[in-house]
């Protein structure tokens, strides 16, 4: 507006354009560019050229760094700076951390290993010292007997007469003592041999400490190169969909000029033909009147101009198409590029972000249309990425309204607010429902610690500036407690909420009442104390030092109990909720479980870096940890690892659990407090078979699921997991379950070598009897009158359903594991332990044999247009095949042999289950669609459901499991996943969850 009254601009089609040619000729860009140089200092303005000018590699080596990027800073306060000025900054602040963060992180690695070396050093030289004590001390005393015993020899010698036999036995007596005196030396000098040993073993120590460490070095850069590549992977991913978007958008831009040109020119066309069908028709109307001869050409130049016309027409709208055509390929493309971006965050452990960035591409499909719908791989791929993620994600929520690193966060007892404390000096209030509460401003300097009093009604927080603060929750400071000598680390009230305890750099704790009187100083720590809390009956303390000890004091001062263990700094100290064990945190790495008595129960590995926070579930069974290496992990008592919740972008720095123990929150130095859900969604999983799950097969109208068991049963459910009917009366495991067409039969095939027909009230209809070994197959032909089994016999046999044998299929020469019929019923496949599948009439005669890689073959199914086979092997392969026995694609991903394969219905996508406890899903061009995991062991069988929208697969683990590929279904589960981050958000709930 300021520009435009000057008269210097004028707003032109939305635009601003320079009014003034001579400004514009005087004023321009060249110029523009070098007055922002001049405004610029000389250091900056050097950096931000060489940055703009410089390589990729090159770019990070010119950013700014220290006191360079503070002086930036003030430059840039109140400034509104260009897009690029503010991109350098921010690059630059973002370098400077990490480079922070590497140097602390090597900095504390060689004060560890230093420490190592000189107390394995203390320890060798302690024990040689020891050692050689020992040695001069039995030397002494040898001598010392050797010179009594001498003296005593002489004096007998004096007694010569009557005391001979006397002073003989002397002499003997001294020369067992001088031998005895002689093996006490040998002793000292075999004391000193052991003290040299022991030297040598504090070595070999030093050493295995040196080879710990690279083993450690090497560790953690392997587990940084596979992070790499993943993400390297995951952006060449997202770089070759925006070069495939940007392909396909130039080509359509081309196809729509082209298009275009020629749209126009078909206008022309219908134009000028509809005006000469006018003409004709007028000039038939002006001859009617004349000779017959003149009006059957006027009719003939009407009929002629009518086609035309027409023609014109349909080009006309043939060309319509194919601009709707290119629209949809650059509108689908753009979906691609959303799922591929989703799949690459999924990747990098961004759950959170891959969600939204799915439910983007998903509503985006959606909002195309059916004729988008239809190009299967796109609906799939997008189907996937959100299958994952809906059942996948953990991160509930996120609040992002700090502006520096958050170091500590609190449930309110009620569990409905959250406080966080942060660098930027100040805490927040938060609620799920409605977003920041409230901002508390007071401490003016980072704050290190807060926390809820038990009634909910107060926060005390702890600050860099050596002092406690006591808040009202509407923000109102109400009492400031003065007396550390150092920063505040930590702020505990007592359960009763009369008592604050503060722990200090000062290497103190105090206890305050609420008044802010001091009551008690603790001393005792040699080192700072990083942590404190109150026992849940509130008579003891625990606080944790950077002289690598917890330590239990009683409320007068007194300590109780000091507890040695970790090898560096304790970060952070919890009591159990019932007062009986102690977890504690370390810059060593581990957590470690403590009796109150003092003994070292459990120790817990598994962070890659410093240990930040712990704290105990309230049901006392699981404990929570953050640590420096970016994740949260939920552990079981005993050590075991339960969960890892990544998604943070730097180092954790506290962590709390809620007080019904469902919702995990966590603090973080990428200036973020994220909220974690326990229960994630889960898996539809069905229980009830007590043995192996062998398959599982969709009723025809998708409402019932039927299951064959190891436990001689078949099972019936509805999909909602109910379990309907069991059917017994095989008296083996039944290998192979299938619906009939109608949907009105089950059949069965048995280790009993039976098959059995059932109705689906659990009537045993018939037994089919003939096969002399166990049936591993049965399937219905598709008009429903036929039945094929597949034996351990080596034969396969065609059934009426009244039971009579129609025909026995000889030619393999082993087990024949699968049977198939053909969409039309006019042929069957079959696969065999012997290697290959087979293809067979009706009528029992071998068409064609398709020969596996020297390895038995599992199943078979095929296409639903009956064009293709695809066999699933012992070679971990699934192979497709034309149905004149070409092979067209093999596909690898499998780390063990393929038990099962199915066609989706549109049969644009294959799904296989494994030994290697997987089920994956295949493009047929053998792109790796997805692997679910789920299973604990083998998967054995898979199947669509009609609709294509359900998987089901059959286990070891004695499940069948339920994979949801449901769009519109996953879409309203992302949405109600993200409810509550949505409800302070919004216009992206209406651009991801309001369908227009």
């Amino acid at each position: 507006m300021q520009l435009r009254l000057t008269g210097l601009v004028v707003k032109r089609h939305g635009k601003l354009q320079i009014y003034n040619p001579i400004y514009e000729a005087v004023f321009n860009k060249k110029w523009v560019d070098h007055a922002l140089a001049d405004l610029r200092p000389a250091f900056y303005a050097e950096a931000l050229k060489a940055w703009q000018d410089g390589t990729i590699e090159q770019k990070d080596s010119f950013l700014l760094r220290g006191q360079a990027l503070e002086d930036a800073e003030d430059w840039a306060k109140g400034k509104r700076l260009s897009d690029e000025d503010d991109k350098f900054i921010q690059n630059s602040r973002e370098v400077e951390r990490q480079e922070r963060e590497r140097k602390l992180e090597a900095a504390e690695q060689a004060t560890e290993i230093e420490q190592q070396k000189r107390e394995a050093t203390e320890e060798a030289n302690l024990l040689l010292a020891v050692a050689k004590k020992k040695a001069e001390q039995r030397v002494l005393i040898g001598s010392a007997i050797l010179a009594l015993t001498l003296v005593a020899a002489g004096i007998a010698g004096v007694w010569a007469g009557n005391a001979v036999k006397d002073a003989e036995a002397k002499v003997a007596n001294a020369k067992a003592s001088e031998t005895a005196a002689k093996a006490s030396a040998s002793d000292a000098k075999a004391s000193e041999t052991a003290a040299k040993a022991s030297a040598t073993d504090a070595k070999a120590k030093e050493t295995n400490a040196k080879v710990n460490e690279a083993n450690a070095k090497a560790k953690l850069a392997k587990t940084e190169k596979d992070a790499k590549e993943k993400t390297e992977k995951a952006n060449l991913d997202i770089r070759n969909a925006r070069e495939n978007v940007s392909k396909i958008k130039q080509q359509a831009a081309e196809n729509v000029k082209i298009a275009k040109a020629k749209q126009t020119e078909a206008n022309r066309k219908v134009e000028e033909a509809n005006k000469n069908l006018e003409s004709a028709k007028v000039a038939l109307k002006n001859v009617n009147r004349l000779s017959q001869e003149k009006v059957a050409v006027a009719q003939a130049q009407v009929a002629d101009a009518q086609t035309k016309a027409e023609q014109a027409r349909l080009e006309q709208q043939s060309l319509n198409k194919t601009l709707e055509a290119v629209n949809l390929d650059i509108k689908l493309a753009d979906v691609k590029l959303k799922t591929t971006e989703s799949k690459a965050l999924f990747a990098a452990g961004q759950e959170f972000n891959a969600l939204v960035m799915a439910i983007k591409a998903g509503r985006q499909l959606k909002q195309l249309g059916k004729t988008a719908l239809a190009k299967a791989d796109t609906q799939i791929e997008s189907a996937i990425a959100l299958q994952q993620l809906v059942y996948g994600v953990r991160e509930r929520d996120r609040f992002d309204s700090h502006r520096d690193v958050v170091n500590s966060v609190a449930f309110s007892p009620d569990g409905k607010t959250i406080a966080s404390a942060s660098s930027d000096k100040t805490i927040k209030l938060w609620s799920p429902e409605k977003g920041e509460v409230q901002t508390f401003t007071g401490h003016g300097s980072i704050v290190n610690s807060v926390t809820f009093s038990p009634n909910g009604k107060l926060l005390a927080s702890a600050s860099l500036k050596k002092t406690v603060k006591l808040w009202s929750l509407d923000g109102r400071e109400l009492q400031t407690f003065k007396g550390h000598g150092s920063i505040v680390n930590s702020v505990a009230f007592s359960p009763n909420g009369k008592t604050i305890a503060s722990a200090s750099w000062d290497k103190t704790i105090k206890l305050w009442s609420i008044d802010g009187r001091e009551l008690q100083t603790f001393t005792g720590h040699g080192d700072s104390v990083n942590s404190v809390v109150f026992s849940p009956d509130g008579k003891t303390i625990a606080s944790a030092s950077s002289d690598k000890t917890v330590k239990l004091w009683s409320l007068d001062g007194r300590e109780l109990q000091t507890f040695k263990g970790h090898g560096s700094i304790v970060n952070s100290v919890a009591f159990s909720p019932d007062g009986k064990t102690i977890a504690s945190a370390s810059r060593d790495k581990t957590i470690k479980l403590w009796s109150i008595d003092g003994r070292e129960l459990q120790t817990f590995t598994g962070h890659g870096s410093i240990l930040n926070s712990v704290v105990f579930s309230p049901d006392g069974k699981t404990i929570a940890s953050a640590s420096r290496d970016k994740t949260v992990k939920l552990w079981s008592l005993d050590g075991r690892e339960l969960r890892t919740f990544t998604g943070h972008g730097s180092i954790v720095n506290s962590v709390a659990f809620s007080p019904d123990g469902k919702t995990i929150a966590s603090a973080s130095w990428d200036k973020t407090v994220k909220l974690w859900s326990l229960n994630g969604r889960e898996l539809q999983t069905f229980i009830g078979h007590s043995d192996t799950v062998n398959d599982v097969a969709f009723s025809p109208d998708d409402k019932t699921i039927a299951s064959a068991s190891s436990d001689n049963t078949v099972k019936l459910r509805s999909l909602d997991g109910r379990q309907l009917r069991t059917f017994t009366g095989h008296s083996s495991i039944v290998n192979s379950v299938a619906f009939s067409p109608d949907g009105k039969l089950l059949a069965s095939a048995s280790s009993d070598n039976t098959i059995k027909l059932w109705s689906l009230d659990g009537r045993e209809l018939r037994t089919l009897t003939g096969h002399s070994d166990t049936v591993n197959s049965v399937a219905f032909s598709p008009n429903g009158k036929l039945l094929a089994s597949a034996s351990s016999d080596n034969t396969i046999k065609l059934w009426s359903l009244d039971g009579r044998q129609l025909r026995t299929f000889t030619g393999h020469s082993f087990i024949v594991n699968s049977v198939a019929f053909s969409p039309d019923g006019k042929l069957l496949a079959s696969a065999s332990s012997d290697n290959t599948v087979k293809l067979w009439s009706l009528d029992g005669k071998e068409l064609r044999t398709f020969t596996s890689d020297n390895n038995f073959v599992n199943s078979v199914a095929f296409s639903p247009d009956g064009k293709l086979l695809a066999s699933a092997s012992g070679d971990n392969t699934v192979k497709l095949w034309s149905i004149d026995g070409k092979e067209l694609q093999s596909f690898k991903g499998h780390s063990n042999s393929v038990n099962s394969v199915a066609f989706s219905p549109d049969g644009k996508t294959i799904a296989s289950a494994s030994w290697d406890n997987t089920v994956k899903l295949w493009s047929l061009d053998g792109r790796e669609l997805q692997s679910f995991t789920g299973h604990s062991v083998s998967v054995n069988s898979v199947a669509f459901s009609p609709d294509g929208k359900t998987i089901a697969s059959a286990s070891v683990d004695k499940t069948v499991k339920i994979w949801n590929l449901d769009l519109d279904d996953l879409l309203t589960k992302g949405c109600d996943w993200l409810d509550g981050y949505l409800s302070t958000r919004p216009e992206l709930r209406k651009e991801l969850c309001e369908v227009p």
